[in-house]
């Protein structure tokens, strides 16, 4: 994620460090899984990947150094906020 964070200038994201939001996910590369509506957590409650087998599953989610979910259970309320953005000088673009 260190890429993506640098592209879009986002702050405090991208890296495993002090000062860094320490979100992470693990993995099991190994997992298959057919992904539907009902095992989706968000707020449409749809997904366009419904129906799809794949290969490789979260395991556990890690949000600002704490679980916020394992095993496919939610674990607490959510507590997302919004992505914050370092200032990045506009590019002048010529015709």
């Amino acid at each position: 994620s260190a890429g993506p964070a640098r592209v879009f200038g986002i702050e405090s994201k991208g890296r495993l460090a002090l000062g860094y939001d320490a979100d992470l996910v693990l993995v099991n590369l190994s997992a298959r899984r057919i992904i539907t509506n009902q095992s989706m957590a968000n707020v449409s409650g749809w997904t366009p990947y419904d129906g799809m087998q794949v290969t490789g599953w979260p395991i556990a989610t890690v949000l600002r150094g704490r679980c916020v979910m394992r095993d496919d259970e939610m674990i607490g309320l959510p507590s997302g906020r919004a992505v914050r953005f370092l200032e990045v000088p506009r590019l002048v673009v010529r015709q």
